[in-house]
């Protein structure tokens, strides 16, 4: 029988990372045998991957093995005791996939020495994970292309189809992750892009159905209409216009507001030379990013920043924003409802609310409320606002003697280049549309 051997004791994304590697160790090798090794602090984890091993024990045997009971009692493990002991955990197995990827380096190590033992018998497979955009996102929510497989030596891979096949034997579990969602925008995205994983080929766009019968209109929206002209989206942005003529009066500002949001655009940061940075380029330089709340309608959900913090006041406009355009909404099948697009934005912000920090302020407007932050939780930080007023004031303040403060503006002539934010864009693109215009959206490939 062929196994597998996973450990899941990192100290960090600790989940994902588990259940990214199993599912996709799962459909590419097709294991009889998952040996499941985590230490104890990881209980938690295990704990969240209950349903997933009762769904791949259908076909799958899977075994949980506490690495606690296998350290040396000073607490340091000893790297030699752990590959004898996996060695005996893998006796009766013909061949042996090691995955470290959701293991800590110490335990990784050991797999790679394991490995070099006998490379006929054992095969070592790192997932390398895109982020960016994808940080909050594990497999299979994020689309597969976006989950390069390493192995060494590289065995027969399951081919496409089969992948697909092993995928949808663990349906049940995972629309059930779906359909327990409560973000809209999460629930969505987890929904287009499980389709997606479910198809055969690249992807390519998201066509998207309005109407009903005879009366229904299709669209789609393709990765080559970013490209198309100059490079700048142009295309997408008049099929987008086209989608929305005659549904609302100010189409092309809605349209300015869909595409922001999608992330799809560079965001640059303006230094006090004149100069502009990508934001990417700037964050890294600074412990802690505090955002005002206009980042966010210029898709800053999509970038991968380490110590992103939103104050209070955020989350105050965001309620005043759901709040005050409920009266916009309409009832008609086809209309783009203002009050759902808020919505959208709402549970954007609470999904990155959930994996950023959170800073004490006044629940007011944040033009207010930022400079009236206790200046010891803001002490060397980056406060980024793309509001050129609250700026100037910002950076005359006070504020802009313990802070360093930056203006922020979105370039729509220059989007961003990897193919995998784009994949999210546009995505992004399909679940405002699917939300505010009552549409149906699917995935398209080739």
């Amino acid at each position: 029988m062929d196994c597998a051997v996973i450990p899941i004791n990192r100290s960090d994304d600790s989940y994902d990372s588990a259940v990214s590697s199993i599912v996709r160790t799962y459909e590419i090798f097709h294991p009889d045998t998952f040996y499941i090794i985590y230490a104890p602090f990881n209980k938690p984890v295990l704990k969240k991957l209950e349903g997933l091993f009762n769904s791949m024990q259908k076909y799958v045997k899977v075994e949980l093995v506490d690495i606690g009971r296998y350290e040396e009692a000073e607490g340091e493990t000893n790297l030699w005791r752990f590959i004898e002991f996996v060695k005996g955990l893998t006796k009766e197995c013909k061949k042996v996939y090691l995955v470290p990827t959701a293991g800590a380096s110490v335990v990784a190590a050991s797999l790679g020495m394991l490995y070099m033992t006998d490379m006929n018998r054992y095969s070592i497979v790192s997932y390398i994970f895109s982020f960016g955009p994808w940080k909050a996102y594990y497999y299979p929510f994020t689309p597969r292309a976006t989950e390069t497989v390493l192995v060494e030596p590289t065995p027969p891979f399951n081919t496409v189809h089969d992948q697909i096949d092993r995928l949808t034997q663990l349906d049940d579990y995972f629309k059930g992750v779906i359909s327990s969602q409560q973000n809209i925008y999460m629930r969505d995205m987890y929904e287009l892009v499980y389709h997606l994983n479910k198809s055969v080929g690249e992807f390519t766009g998201v066509e998207v159905a309005i109407g009903e019968g005879d009366k229904k209109q299709k669209a789609t929206l393709l990765m080559e209409d970013i490209d198309k002209g100059q490079g700048n989206a142009e295309e997408l942005r008049k099929k987008l216009e086209k989608i929305l003529e005659g549904v609302d009066e100010d189409a092309k500002n809605v349209v300015n507001e869909v595409l922001n949001l999608s992330g799809l655009y560079e965001i640059y940061v303006l230094e006090e030379d004149g100069s502009k940075k990508k934001v990417e380029d700037v964050v890294t330089d600074y412990s802690s990013v505090v955002i005002d709340t206009n980042l966010l309608y210029y898709g800053i959900h999509s970038r991968e920043i380490k110590g992103l913090t939103i104050p209070y006041c955020v989350e105050f406009e965001m309620e005043s924003k759901v709040f005050t355009a409920g009266s916009s909404r309409r009832s008609t099948k086809r209309g783009f409802e203002r009050g759902r697009f808020f919505d959208v934005l709402y549970s954007i912000y609470d999904a990155l609310a959930r994996r950023s920090r959170i800073i004490p302020s006044c629940r007011y407007y944040c033009d207010h409320a930022i400079p009236r932050i206790d200046p010891i939780l803001l002490d060397g930080s980056l406060v980024l606002t793309s509001d050129k007023k609250a700026y100037n004031v910002w950076a005359n303040s006070p504020l802009g003697k313990y802070a360093t403060v930056r203006l922020t503006r979105v370039e729509p002539k220059e989007v961003k280049k990897e193919r995998y934010e784009r994949t999210f864009s546009l995505l992004t693109v399909g679940v405002i549309l699917k939300e505010t215009l009552n549409a149906e959206v699917r995935p398209l490939t080739k």
